[in-house]
C-alpha cells in the first residue's frame, strides 16, 4: 500500500530521476570543461611549480580514493569472497598500470571521471535493470559517454581527438563497473 502511495505521489519516480539528473549534470560538467581544461592544467602546473607535481597529486588522489574504496568494501559492505577481492585488486593493478603509462594529467583525471561515472550510471539503472544486464548496460553507456567526449574534442581547437583517450575512458568505465560487480557479489 505504501508503495502504491509513493508511486502515485511520484516519490519513487523522483528518486529514480534523481540519479539520471546526477548523471546528466556530471556529464555536462565533463563536456563543458573540455575547452578550458588545458588552461587549468597549465595553471596548476604553474602553481605547483612543475607539471609533474600536479600529475603526482592527481595520481596520489586517485590512489587515496581507491584505498578508501577498499576500506569501504571491506568494513561497510562486508565483501568477503576471495574472487571478489581478486577482481578488485586486478582493477587496482590496472589503474596502477595506467597511472604509470599516462603522463598527461588530463588523461589521469579521466581514470577517475569515467570510473565514477560508472557508479552514477549504475545507480541510475539499478531500479529498472535487474541481474547481470545492469553491468553490461552500465559499461555501454559509460563507453558511449567517453566516445562522445572524444568526438567533442575533435571540434574544440584547444583539444585533440585520440583513440588512446577513448580506450582510457572506456577502460576506466569498465573497471569501475567491475568493482561494482565485485561489490555486489560480496
Amino acid at each position: 500500500m505504501l508503495n502504491n502511495c509513493m508511486e502515485r505521489t511520484g516519490i519513487a519516480t523522483l528518486k529514480r530521476n534523481k540519479y539520471w539528473i546526477l548523471v546528466g549534470i556530471y556529464v555536462a560538467v565533463i563536456y563543458t570543461t573540455l575547452s578550458w581544461m588545458p588552461t587549468l592544467v597549465e595553471w596548476a602546473g604553474w602553481v605547483f611549480r612543475y607539471r609533474y607535481r600536479f600529475s603526482f597529486i592527481v595520481s596520489m588522489s586517485l590512489i587515496l580514493i581507491l584505498a578508501r574504496y577498499v576500506f569501504y568494501l571491506f568494513f561497510e559492505k562486508k565483501v568477503r569472497r576471495l574472487s571478489s577481492w581478486f577482481l578488485i585488486f586486478s582493477v587496482m593493478a590496472a589503474y596502477g598500470y595506467l597511472l604509470n603509462i599516462l603522463w598527461i594529467p588530463q588523461e589521469r583525471l579521466h581514470l577517475f571521471e569515467y570510473g565514477f561515472l560508472a557508479l552514477l550510471v549504475y545507480n541510475a539503472l539499478k531500479n529498472d535493470v535487474k541481474g547481470g544486464k545492469i553491468y553490461f548496460y552500465t559499461s555501454i553507456l559509460v563507453a558511449s559517454f567517453g566516445c562522445v567526449d572524444e568526438l567533442i574534442q575533435f571540434f574544440v581547437p584547444t583539444r585533440y581527438y585520440d583513440i588512446k583517450d577513448i580506450l582510457v575512458n572506456v577502460s576506466s568505465g569498465v573497471m569501475g563497473t567491475i568493482t561494482l560487480y565485485a561489490r555486489d557479489r560480496g
